[in-house]
């Protein structure tokens, strides 16, 4: 959920603003959270109640801050 106006969605506006603030997991989070996993572990999502499998990814942009991303396809 985007923290500033609510959308169910990190909105465009919010992610894009350099003073907003998104409460979102950086990559130095979750690879701490995955420390100690062998690494055939597998990784869940849990959204609205449910569980999805990481089954790939897309979009990786790297560069400028707001623009370090990378979109996670589930299952």
């Amino acid at each position: 959920m985007c923290g500033p106006c609510g959308m169910s969605n990190i909105c465009k506006n919010c992610k894009n603003n350099p003073n907003t603030e998104v409460n979102t997991m950086t990559k130095k989070d979750l690879l701490k959270e995955l420390e100690g996993l062998d690494d055939d572990a597998y990784i869940f999502v849990h959204v609205n109640e449910q569980y999805y499998c990481i089954k790939g990814s897309e979009d990786k942009i790297a560069g400028c801050k707001m623009q370090n991303e990378i979109t996670l396809i589930c299952d």
